[in-house]
């Protein structure tokens, strides 16, 4: 291992940066259209997933881990959000009723689509990270066994 690179606890703090970074570029973009937010905040979350496999000594697991956690967290906050603005939206025109369940749902839907895109990006980064730390250069990716 490389004595020169962080410590794997550090895998920690890019997780947070990426669900932190996340909602704010999701939300930044979102006047921009759905496929712009949702290509900015997999860039953004790969790119920390990237940068903290390559940038400290974890295992896979180690690096793959607090991303699969975070994921699951900002999976929570969105499905808060959406519930939340789904339900008062319902409740200003008067469908109290139905619209919780209708909110959840909604709330529900736009969870597990977060979810897998941050979980796509971030174990894609984490593992890519990890690969090219190990070669000693980059050619040695693309170089294939005879």
């Amino acid at each position: 291992m490389d004595r020169n690179k962080l410590s794997p606890h550090f895998v920690w703090l890019f997780a947070l940066v990426a669900v932190v970074g996340g909602l704010g570029i999701s939300f930044v973009t979102a006047k921009a259209g759905w496929k712009v937010s949702a290509a900015a905040f997999f860039g953004f979350v790969g790119l920390m997933a990237f940068l903290g496999g390559y940038l400290t000594r974890a295992t896979a697991l180690q690096a793959v881990l607090p991303f699969v956690l975070a994921s699951g967290a900002l999976g929570a906050v969105y499905y808060a959000i959406v519930k939340s603005v789904m339900s008062t939206a319902a409740n200003s025109v008067g469908a109290a009723g139905r619209a919780d369940r209708a909110a959840a749902t909604m709330g529900a839907i736009a969870a597990f689509l977060i979810v897998v895109d941050a979980l796509a990006a971030s174990v894609g980064g984490a593992i890519f990270g990890r690969k090219l730390r190990a070669v000693k250069a980059p050619g040695e990716l693309i170089r294939r066994p005879a």
